[in-house]
């Protein structure tokens, strides 16, 4: 991810700095570091941006809120809900 396909992902969610720093357990001066290329984007930014849209998106009800990624990994998050779910209903074993 680079730093405005960063900027434009919070955009989308119409969020500011600040209120995607929490939503992601950062601050408002690293994302602004890392929208302005000052900071690394690591891969556990983009897993946590990740995670932060389909949250987002499952709330506001628009998929569109969701990256890529998020809408691609969804059926199989759901599966696994749905797994876990069963396990604790008793319905089958893990």
């Amino acid at each position: 991810m680079t730093p405005a396909e960063l900027k434009g992902f919070r955009d989308n969610l119409g969020l500011s700095q600040a209120e995607l720093g929490a939503v992601i357990g950062m601050s408002a001066r690293s994302i602004t570091a890392m929208e302005t290329g000052q900071q690394k984007i690591r891969k556990i930014h983009v897993m946590a941006l990740n995670w932060a849209s389909l949250h987002i998106a499952v709330a506001s009800g628009d998929a569109g809120k969701a990256t890529d990624q998020a809408r691609h990994d969804a059926p199989m998050l759901t599966k696994l809900i749905e797994d876990a779910v069963s396990v604790l209903r008793g319905k089958r074993s893990a």
